[in-house]
């Protein structure tokens, strides 16, 4: 009805707003109110017929929304249908194939599972009866390894044992009874006794020292050890003297600390022989540097003179010849205390070069001392057998030894030992100084060899190993009538 009124009202409203403008221009008046109505109607029924429009456009909308709705619900449900349908299908295959697997594969698997367990067990087998022959072999082994270790025990310790009484008989402990009945020996003994090492299979292991030797012999001590390593210089300089032919060892001594009193016992011998300990203890610089200057033109005597290229070391000269030259002992308290760097480099030389000359030095050196300038202590350790203190221990520093705690020997406590072994060597050494040749040693092996026209030799004694020393007469020529 109201689209009728609005397609009917539109062409009436264009009439009527015609013969408004009609009428307005001709100043009639009633027409225009009629035309605002029917206006009124024509806008009022377009507007319901646009609602009817969309509301209708509207509906079919939601049909077709729903529509397709209900078409995609259908084939959801149709999808969901063959998926259901289809895993109930493959679900019912792989039971079929399970179970057809389980049925062909089973026997299969069993016969397996018994060979890994045949396999597991012959293994486990081998294993055991390797591990028990492996167990045998190697007790059997251990057993011999065990009986080699006693083996070489046995024959160290007897080894040792030998070794030991060897220095008991050339150098024997200062409480045994040989000393009761010491006498000046003839031959030098080989090794000295020095201390006592703590090793594993022996509570106390004689360390000797071969002095003459090699080496110069270095004690680096601070503090209290420093008495006890004194000690055992002394003991090892009576011991010297003891196991050395009397004459044949001499001694320089430098002790600016204790002004001599490390060596006040052993100045008896200067009552019977002065050179014996140089006439005295040394304590100042310039004293030092002579001592040691004389040292090293003594050594350069015994190389240019003796030496030269025929012996190695003066050990070999002296047993090749009838007059030995003594060995000098150069014994040092408190280095470097008083020592310059020359005398200290000087020490040095005498530490690396003397035991071919036969000085050999015996260096206390007290680690709390300032050294002197420039001057490595390093140089003398590496030329010397060096025994260092630990604490209130000593140690030898050698790589087979370090270990082991060295106990130094003192003096013997019967001072009355002490001075018969000083008297004794003292009282010897000028005797020993006198050396004899038989005037059969002199002759030539053929009369007359030489002529006399310019002079006249005659064969005196011996100078050094081989030569002799002759007393010539008139070298102006003799002329005849």
């Amino acid at each position: 009805m109201i689209g009728i009124l609005t397609f009917l009202g539109l062409p009436l409203f264009l009439f009527l707003l015609a013969f408004d403008r009609t009428i307005d221009n001709t100043n009639g008046l009633g027409i225009p109110l009629l035309s605002y109505a029917l206006a009124f109607c024509y806008y009022s029924g377009l507007q319901g017929m646009i609602y009817i429009i969309t509301t209708r456009r509207v509906e079919n909308l939601q049909r077709k929304v729903q529509s397709d709705y209900n078409e995609i619900n259908q084939t959801v449900a149709v999808v969901q249908h063959w998926h259901r349908t289809w895993l109930t299908e493959i679900e019912r295959e792989y039971q079929h194939q399970q179970t057809k697997a389980q049925t062909e594969y089973q026997p299969q698997q069993l016969e397996a599972e018994h060979e890994y367990q045949r396999q597991k067990t012959a293994i486990v087998a081998t294993y055991h009866e390797q591990q028990d022959k492996a167990q045998q072999v190697y007790q059997r082994r251990q057993e011999s390894r065990d009986e080699e270790k006693h083996d070489f025990e046995r024959t160290w310790q007897l080894q040792a044992r030998a070794f030991l009484n060897e220095i008991d008989r050339f150098s024997p402990p200062w409480t045994a009874q040989q000393w009761a009945t010491w006498q000046p020996v003839t031959d030098a003994s080989p090794v000295v006794r020095l201390g006592y090492l703590s090793l594993p299979l022996f509570e106390q292991y004689s360390l000797p020292v071969d002095i003459p030797g090699e080496h110069a012999l270095f004690f680096s001590v601070d503090g209290d050890t420093n008495t006890t390593a004194a000690a055992a210089m002394q003991s090892l300089i009576l011991r010297l003297l003891a196991t050395i032919p009397p004459g044949q060892v001499q001694f320089t001594f430098i002790d600016p600390v204790g002004l001599g009193n490390h060596v006040a016992s052993f100045m008896r011998l200067a009552d019977h022989d002065d050179s014996l300990v140089t006439s005295r203890a040394w304590t100042e610089p310039r004293h030092i540097e002579q001592r040691l200057a004389n040292l090293t033109e003594h050594m350069e005597t015994i190389i240019q003179k003796y030496l030269r290229n025929e012996y190695q070391t003066i050990k070999e000269y002296n047993k090749a010849g009838e007059i030995a030259q003594p060995y000098q002992v150069l014994v040092v308290f408190d280095f470097p205390v008083n020592f310059s760097e020359d005398a200290a480099q000087r020490l040095v030389s005498i530490a690396q070069n003397g035991p071919r000359c036969g000085v050999f030095a015996i260096i206390l050196h007290d680690r709390g001392k300032e050294r002197p300038y420039r001057f490595d202590i390093a140089d003398l350790e590496r030329v010397s057998t060096c025994i260092r203190s630990q604490g209130q221990q000593f140690l030898l520093a050698d790589n087979d030894y370090k270990a082991f705690p060295l106990t130094l020997e003192t003096l013997p406590d019967s001072t009355t030992l002490v001075n018969h072994i000083l008297d004794t060597i003292g009282a010897s050494s000028k005797q020993a100084s006198t050396v004899e040749v038989s005037f059969q040693r002199l002759l030539p092996q053929a009369l007359w060899p030489e002529q006399t026209i310019s002079e006249l030799t005659v064969p005196i004694g011996r100078s050094g190993a081989k030569s002799c020393s002759h007393l010539p007469w008139g070298r102006a020529p003799i002329t005849m009538p």
